[in-house]
């Protein structure tokens, strides 16, 4: 299950759930820059965007986020 929200002045939130939580998950390994944590199956971040209007790609910059190893600015 997921949760994906962009807003108009740049700003984007994330929340990801296993949907079955109640079997051990183990943590995915933090791989990259805009790349989180789950933790307990669970994941959730926050931080900015940008429209390339040309390509039409989307840049995202990580803010914050629920694992404690990849919150704050980066």
């Amino acid at each position: 299950m997921a949760l994906l929200f962009f807003d108009g002045f740049g700003n984007f939130a994330a929340q990801f759930m296993k949907r079955d939580r109640s079997v051990a998950v183990a943590a995915a390994e933090f791989t990259g820059q805009n790349n989180t944590t789950a933790i307990g199956g669970y994941d959730a971040y926050f931080g900015t965007y940008k429209v390339d209007e040309t390509s039409g790609d989307v840049q995202t910059h990580l803010v914050a986020a629920l694992s404690p190893a990849t919150s704050g600015p980066r």
